[in-house]
């Protein structure tokens, strides 16, 4: 599930496609809610000690995709406003698993087997 948000992510940052109201800063909420997911999702495979790596990455690779827009992809460009967005996203995640909510995924798993 990480590596197809992951993909999505990436797939959907360097196409070139304009998003309708993006302009406008409308599109603001899936950057928020993209990072939001993948932080969130990979927090859930990770023991309680690597949740700040998975949460480093993520603001890494939204780092680096406003990067990529702003130096290589002609129909795309940087916006600090992105960055924030996706830094947003991925701290609402931090504040759900930061207080020993991480591994969740597991017990989820454990949950339904023991059903």
């Amino acid at each position: 599930m990480v590596a197809a948000l992951t993909a999505i992510i990436v797939f959907a940052s360097v196409v070139p496609f304009q998003v309708p109201g993006a302009e406008l800063g409308g599109d603001k909420f899936g950057h928020l809610f993209a990072y939001f997911a993948l932080a969130l999702a990979g927090a859930g495979i990770v023991t309680a000690d690597r949740v700040w790596i998975v949460i480093l990455r993520c603001l890494l690779l939204g780092l680096v995709l406003e990067i990529v827009q702003g130096l290589w992809i002609d129909t795309r460009q940087a916006d600090w406003r992105d960055m924030l967005a996706n830094s947003a996203g991925v701290a609402c995640a931090w504040l759900i698993v930061r207080g020993g909510r991480s591994s969740w995924a597991r017990h989820v798993e454990d949950w339904l087997r023991r059903r």
